[in-house]
């Protein structure tokens, strides 16, 4: 009788631990499939694999990919799950690629100050606005252009990609701004009348997720 009531403890201990053991354990990947990538190319999603058909991985190094998937910025929700034959399915939902950008500020004085006096407005404030694609041609690229008006004119534009090339696993950065004070401002803050501030930029570096971020930035 205990014999029986030991083998019986034993048979639940080893379909408790048995899930546990099964999700620690490699599989080997007999292929990759991806879903729901309307706009991303697939060798966006790819690169953040860090793994490849043949390739043997664990539930942890899936989640870890999962996570890296997120940190593009460009995706709702991923699902990575797996079958018996070692099919790596990988689901996304993508965010919608255009966000508006609307910002207003104020150089001198407060906000409070610009609705008490309507007139002033424009001379206290800063009015930024524009859009922004945070999926550039489907390369989990931003590309955005914004402008100015008000106490300080200009514009802006921007673009930053994740990746050089498919096979690089390196940050491209480049963009320009230029942005000029008004005349009132410029007497305030001791430039020029009409003073411009133009800056262009290229920035090369390591992709965010390697173990170093190293890199260089060129102004001008």
């Amino acid at each position: 009788m205990a014999m029986r009531r030991n083998l019986l403890v034993l048979l639940i201990l080893l379909v408790c631990v048995a899930p546990g053991f099964a999700q620690d354990a490699a599989i080997q990947v007999s292929a990759i499939e991806i879903i729901g990538n309307q706009t991303t190319k697939e060798w966006v999603i790819l690169r953040e694999l860090q793994f490849d058909a043949e390739d043997r991985v664990t539930r942890e190094e899936l989640d870890r990919a999962r996570l890296r998937l997120l940190s593009l910025g460009i995706f709702n929700n991923v699902r990575i799950d797996t079958d018996d034959e070692g099919v790596v399915t990988i689901q996304v939902s993508e965010q919608f690629r255009y966000i508006p950008v609307f910002d207003v500020s104020p150089v001198e004085g407060t906000i409070n100050d610009a609705l008490t006096k309507p007139g002033d407005a424009m001379k206290i404030l800063v009015v930024t606005f524009g859009a922004a694609d945070i999926n550039h041609r489907g390369t989990s690229a931003l590309a955005a252009a914004t402008a100015q008006v008000g106490a300080r004119t200009g514009f802006s534009l921007d673009y930053s990609s994740r990746w050089l090339s498919p096979s690089l696993p390196i940050v491209l950065r480049f963009g320009g701004r230029a942005v000029r004070v008004s005349n009132r401002h410029a007497s305030v803050l001791g430039y020029e009348l009409k003073s411009k501030s133009e800056v262009a930029y290229v920035e090369v570096a390591t992709r965010r997720g390697a173990p170093s971020r190293i890199g260089l930035q060129f102004l001008y």
